[in-house]
């Protein structure tokens, strides 16, 4: 696919771990990196497997879980972060940040719809690991390579606000760069491979974000 929150009170030194057994500090720092690691696993398939796919023609990106799960892990550690040593966002300007809030809201939804809208027109898989059978350059398309992804981004960002810590939004760019790697340097690969001379041409015109 290429496009493809209340507080309550918590001891700063621990949080409560799915058994309800707790999460001190140490343990979090152990944690944090092997969540983080089990999301660049498949960059490091990815260049184990690269020298044996350069002559193998490929069927399909070969991103075989929900990118908008990379989203989801990385607001999740933002907010266990938060727990353990909160860092909250300042709260001055509310009315701006509600107009913040709305307007990311409103490029999400119309980013994602015209993504959707346009595949839906192509007749072609918006799931990254089944084949694609053109390339999609209308619509969102034709401003960013990744119309899906920005939207996740602006989603992602206007939910951090909301939330009101800071973690989540520093936590933005190592997604976006795991996304950048782990994902769409996979779906471009794919597509260059798929459509050489057609999708050159698009990555020649249009950015890979904005």
């Amino acid at each position: 696919m290429i496009v493809h929150v209340a507080n309550a009170s918590m001891d700063t030194e621990s949080v409560a771990g799915p058994a309800g057994t707790p999460f001190r500090e140490s343990q979090l720092s152990i944690l944090l990196p092997q969540q983080m690691l089990c999301l660049l696993l498949p960059l490091v398939h990815q260049r184990q497997g690269s020298s044996m796919a350069q002559d193998a023609p490929l069927r399909s990106a070969g991103v075989h879980f929900p990118p908008p799960f990379i989203y989801v892990v990385g607001f999740a550690i933002g907010w266990l972060m938060n727990r353990v040593w909160p860092a909250p966002l300042p709260l001055y300007a509310p009315q701006l940040r509600q107009v913040v809030i709305a307007l990311l809201l409103i490029v999400w939804l119309a980013l994602m719809l015209g993504a959707f809208i346009e595949f839906m027109r192509a007749r072609t898989a918006i799931i990254p690991n089944r084949a694609a059978t053109t390339v999609v350059t209308s619509g969102p398309y034709r401003f960013t390579r990744n119309p899906m992804y920005v939207s996740l981004a602006a989603l992602y960002l206007a939910i951090a606000i909301i939330y009101g810590s800071w973690w989540p939004v520093v936590l933005l760019l190592p997604v976006l760069l795991i996304m950048r790697y782990a994902v769409i340097a996979r779906e471009e690969r794919y597509l260059g491979s798929a459509f050489p001379d057609e999708y050159a041409a698009y990555c020649s015109r249009v950015r890979r974000w904005l």
